[in-house]
């Protein structure tokens, strides 16, 4: 099915990383292997251990990163509801989150743009989208080595979200409910990173620049996510498929000179970003605002991603003045 020589063995990980685009486009793209089975590790973990969860177990159960076959078909269906029920909060919200961002970059001075463009347009465009926000890290629900306290406080929020979703719009089906509060929980952090990482890319190779000069593309040019795992089922022969587990490093989807294509920084396959849509339209009338300003900017420091999932930087710290000419 795969041939080894296309990957390296991570003997720690106990995985297979694909060492070129074309075999990392293979791994994604094959219907054969699935994701991590998060539902069923917490399923596990009370029927065995005794230890359960049941809010983070009922809510991975509702990740699209999680789940695949025809429940992850199910389950995209119920975002792409509640995608098209949002659309006009969400333009609404892009319109005045975009205008202040132009704003505060026609005016002079130094920012952390993370912390007053990246992370407020994250935030407010997934709000509009769920309808509710999520005020921790909420991509802690995709791993499963948290303590006991962290588990416990994570359900304590979960149980607060939901309740909020029941309150505020108690006339919706259970799944969407609970659709709106897991869009809530793994929106914020990618949309972040993917324009925090595609910002800091550009800065860095236009610093000192007047923002009208930067040839800014139409499109993000930097992957949301450091890798993707797919894992070969149980029931997949051995001689079929003896590679079982595999890591695919996203910088090889989104680099050329890897063997990747820039069109792919949001995945293929079945677990493509459904976010990409929404990612696009505010990238790209964010950048055609930031093409008619005359000020330069100049990047003056940057602190670079360590969040084990996500690669948004956690500063960029920028000045903007005002060009003499």
């Amino acid at each position: 099915m795969f041939s080894p020589p296309e990957f390296d063995y991570l003997a720690d990980d106990k995985m297979w990383r694909a060492k070129s685009g074309a075999a990392a486009r293979d791994v994604l793209s094959c219907p054969a292997l699935t994701v991590t089975d998060l539902p069923g590790y917490y399923r596990l973990l009370a029927d065995e251990i005794g230890r359960d969860f049941p809010l983070i177990r009922y809510y991975t159960g509702y990740l699209l990163l999680t789940n695949d076959g025809p429940r992850h078909a199910e389950l995209r269906k119920l975002a792409a509801a509640q995608f098209n029920k949002s659309g006009l909060a969400q333009r609404r919200a892009r319109a005045a989150l975009v205008a202040a961002a132009i704003q505060r970059f026609a005016t002079q001075g130094e920012f952390d743009v993370m912390a007053e463009i990246v992370r407020p347009i994250a935030r407010g465009l997934t709000e509009a989208l769920a309808g509710i926000s999520a005020d921790f890290v909420a991509s802690d629900i995709l791993s499963p080595r948290r303590s006991l306290r962290k588990n416990h406080a994570l359900e304590a929020r979960l149980a607060a979200m939901r309740a909020k979703v029941a309150a505020l719009f108690p006339d919706e089906s259970e799944d969407a409910q609970a659709m709106r509060v897991t869009l809530a929980l793994l929106g914020t952090e990618p949309l972040t990173a993917g324009i925090g990482a595609a910002l800091l890319a550009l800065l860095q190779q236009n610093t000192g620049q007047r923002l009208c000069d930067i040839a800014w593309p139409d499109a993000m040019l930097e992957p949301a996510v450091k890798h993707a795992v797919r894992f070969a089922p149980a029931d997949l022969p051995a001689e079929t498929c003896p590679m079982r587990a595999f890591q695919v490093d996203t910088r090889l989807m989104s680099d050329p000179a890897l063997g990747g294509k820039r069109g792919e920084i949001f995945g293929i396959g079945a677990h493509s970003c459904m976010g990409r849509g929404m990612s696009m339209i505010v990238w790209r009338e964010l950048v055609a605002g930031l093409a008619r300003l005359t000020t330069r900017i100049t990047l003056i420091g940057f602190e670079p991603a360590t969040h084990w999932l996500f690669n948004a930087p956690n500063r960029i710290d920028v000045r903007i003045t005002h060009d003499p000419r």
